[in-house]
């Protein structure tokens, strides 16, 4: 049951446009991923050019003796450079290329990268939410470690249904739904009244 309708108090076009305006909030999740893409790629020999661009100056990123300091060979590169990687090949290969159509973000970082490292990034779509993909993107080390993931919803692109109407309609077109729907026929009545 997606939603209830109160007739009483609204047209039937009304109603089941409310009704199905209800959003359901929760992951359907396919039995198995459904992969989309793989890319190779490599991350920044040096984080500066990032950190000037993104504002981010977290020494962490470009300071040898910071990252000495945390425990690491050399700076670590920006997670959110890593998350953007991600994003680019589920914006390129479940949204078309057309960002717009990427309506929520998450990412899940899981470990650091070093620079120059060979990363691989796999793209599956995992599953649906209210009508919108639900896309992952697995971002691994050459150890095969998941440094980052990504999950992204994507909506479907912009459709239209156009009937143009010459020549393909003919006498009693329709009738047969509104005979044996009660509901079709509510629809019908309902829009021929404001029609007429």
């Amino acid at each position: 049951v997606v939603g209830t309708i109160d007739t009483e108090s609204a047209g039937v076009v009304d109603a089941l446009v409310e009704m199905f305006a209800v959003a359901d909030t929760r992951v359907v999740a396919f039995a198995a991923p459904k992969p989309i893409g793989r890319k190779n790629a490599r991350a920044p020999h040096a984080m500066h050019a990032y950190a000037d661009a993104s504002g981010d100056k977290n020494p962490l990123h470009v300071d040898d003796a910071v990252a000495s300091l945390a425990g690491f060979e050399k700076p670590i590169v920006h997670g959110m450079w890593t998350s953007s990687l991600a994003v680019h090949r589920i914006a390129r290969l479940a949204a078309d290329g057309d960002a717009s159509r990427v309506t929520k973000i998450e990412s899940k970082f899981m470990a650091p990268v070093l620079p120059k490292a060979k990363l691989v990034v796999d793209v599956a779509v995992v599953g649906k939410r209210a009508g919108k993909s639900v896309v992952r993107a697995d971002v691994r080390d050459e150890a095969g470690v998941v440094v980052v993931q990504t999950t992204a919803e994507i909506a479907a692109p912009s459709t239209s249904y156009v009937f143009p109407g010459q020549g393909v309609q003919h006498a009693g077109m329709g009738m047969d739904a509104y005979e044996r729907s009660k509901a079709a026929r509510a629809v019908w009545d309902e829009a021929d009244a404001v029609w007429r």
